[in-house]
Formats: structure tokens, C-alpha cells, sequence
């Protein structure tokens, strides 16, 4: 009786620590730490783009696949966007420059691209008297295709338990490497 009360005693002295070791680790700082650089998620977008649409439903316009910068010190990325707008009698092309927040979205485990603002606009072909037009377009066209965009979707053995839902911890730049860190 004393041997199974000691062995009882043992087995439960086990399940704590190893309770208290599992809590500890869903607890760590670290979680699930992600890292990319501009050309991973550079080659994630290319399967999405290039993207037709249409300005004011009658001049086709193509959005090719955009090129990321990281912004250090930010939860930001920089994205650098071409576009040509065929004018029926000449094509033009303009770019932009804007800048992406990141969001981890919980419902599908995914990282996406939100909330662009444009922070410049260049053209040297399109006349002058249809710039600000145009400016208003590439804004709406960013929101189209940029707010929203997945550039990243957890795999399995990203994740360690599968049945957890993990929040958004931080997003920085260190050494030329988004790092994305996501815990409970």
C-alpha cells in the first residue's frame, strides 16, 4: 500500500512539472518567431500579380507585381507599384510608392498586407491636367489590390498546436529581415 501511495505520489509530482513546463512554454516571450526578407515576399506577390482593371470602367489598366522594401523601426513595408494605362491611342506607364501596415489575421492564420497610403506618385508621360485624378485612382487601385493581401500563410509546422489561434506579438525589422512574432 505504501509502494502504490509513493508510486501515486511520484506520477503526480510528474504531471506538475511537466503541467507547469508546458504552461511555462506557452508563456515564453518568443512564441512562433517568422522571418522573411523583401524577396520572399516579393515572389509570394508575384503569384497574385500582374492585375487588370478598369479606370472609370473604360481605360484598362495593369497593376504589375510590386517590389517590397522594409521599413526599419516600423510594422510597415514599402511597396513600389507599376502600372500601365492604355489610352486607346498611346499607353502610359506611372508608379507609386506606398506603405503597407502588416496583420496577422487570426481567422486563417495568415499575414496580410493592410491599410496602404501612397506616398508618392510619378509619371513623366501622363499630361499634367489628369495628375490628380490619377493620384486618386492609384489610392483606390492600392486599396483594391493591396488592403487585405496575403503575403504569408502559417503552415502546420509553423505552428505548434494546431487547435491554438496565436495573436500578433510584433513585427520589426532586424538586419534586412522582417521578423514576425506571434504568441498567446
Amino acid at each position: 500500500m505504501k509502494l502504490l501511495k509513493n508510486l501515486f505520489l511520484i506520477v503526480l509530482l510528474a504531471c506538475l512539472v511537466g503541467g507547469f513546463l508546458m504552461w511555462k512554454n506557452y508563456q515564453a516571450e518568443d512564441g512562433i518567431v517568422l522571418t522573411f526578407t523583401e524577396e520572399e515576399i516579393e515572389a509570394r506577390l508575384d503569384k497574385e500579380f500582374p492585375k487588370q482593371t478598369m479606370i472609370e470602367g473604360i481605360i484598362p489598366v495593369e497593376i504589375k507585381t510590386p517590389t517590397i522594401e522594409f521599413i526599419p523601426n516600423t510594422n510597415r513595408v514599402r511597396c513600389g507599384l507599376v502600372a500601365e494605362v492604355d489610352a486607346f491611342i498611346r499607353k502610359y506607364e506611372a508608379s507609386a510608392s506606398l506603405s503597407c501596415a502588416l496583420h496577422y489575421e487570426p481567422s486563417d492564420q495568415s499575414i496580410r498586407l493592410i491599410d496602404p497610403l501612397v506616398e508618392e506618385f510619378r509619371t513623366d508621360q501622363i499630361p499634367e491636367k489628369y495628375r490628380e485624378r490619377l493620384v486618386l485612382a492609384a489610392s483606390l487601385l492600392a486599396k483594391q489590390f493591396l488592403n487585405d493581401q496575403p503575403v504569408y500563410q502559417l503552415k502546420e509546422e509553423d505552428v505548434k498546436d494546431k487547435a491554438t489561434r496565436y495573436l500578433l506579438k510584433s513585427v520589426e525589422v532586424d538586419n534586412e529581415v522582417l521578423k514576425v512574432r506571434l504568441g498567446l
